[in-house]
């Protein structure tokens, strides 16, 4: 049975917290589902306005409120809210803008820029790191981690992004071990390269989803194949 909750614009995502709660980002703020019905969430004095909302494998929830000058990280783990400064806002006018997912040693990731072209942002110690500024994976849109410990991030063309900054993102498939960054194209099997999604089967199997098709790891041979090959 579904139950549908209307609102009077789209609303942008969703995420499930420690207790099974979901909450919500619309156009007007961020919301909590409360038994059968939505009630707007405030923290820290603040409204909590963002472009996505996202919980990490403990249950955390994560969302990023950006100001007129100040880019802040909300977290929020099930009894008290935790409010970090986003980004040095001299490395992007937009500072952060997306949060991206949480690491199994608990690091989280973040877009740095608009749709992520400054970069990724990492939490890693409780401290708010640059990881780069242009290089890898800017762009990215999802990112998924394999049981080694890596990080795989999804970078799709994105018409808006190159049409309005120079320093257009390179597409495909990245992979970082936690010191080094190794790209994935079509030379490496994939059917596209602009990557829309990366997910992670139960059994281990890293799946990746282009406009072209969707993609398996073959990490014997370090490359990818067809999903029906």
């Amino acid at each position: 049975e579904w139950t549908v909750f209307s609102a009077d614009y789209g609303c942008g995502s969703v995420a499930v917290d420690a207790s099974g709660r979901a909450w919500g980002t619309c156009p007007d703020g961020l919301w909590r589902l409360d038994g059968d019905s939505f009630t707007p969430v405030s923290a820290l004095g603040q409204d909590l306005w963002g472009w996505s909302v996202g919980g990490g494998p403990d249950g955390t929830i994560y969302m990023i409120v950006n100001g007129r000058n100040t880019s802040e990280l909300f977290s929020f783990d099930g009894s008290e809210w935790t409010k970090r400064t986003c980004a040095d806002q001299a490395r992007s006018d937009f500072g952060c803008w997306q949060f991206l997912g949480v690491g199994p040693t608990g690091d989280v990731w973040l877009q740095l820029g608009f749709n992520g072209i400054d970069g990724l942002i990492r939490l890693a110690g409780g401290t708010l790191e640059p990881e780069h500024v242009i290089g890898q994976a800017d762009g990215a849109v999802d990112v998924a981690f394999t049981a080694d410990g890596a990080a795989w991030f999804g970078v799709p063309a994105d018409r808006d992004r190159d049409e309005f900054f120079d320093n257009q993102a390179k597409l495909g498939l990245f992979r970082f071990d936690g010191a080094d960054w190794r790209h994935y194209t079509t030379v490496d099997g994939l059917a596209s390269d602009s990557v829309n999604s990366v997910e992670v089967a139960p059994d281990g199997t890293l799946w990746v989803a282009t406009d072209q098709g969707i993609d398996v790891y073959n990490e014997e041979l370090d490359s990818f194949a067809p999903a029906d090959s």
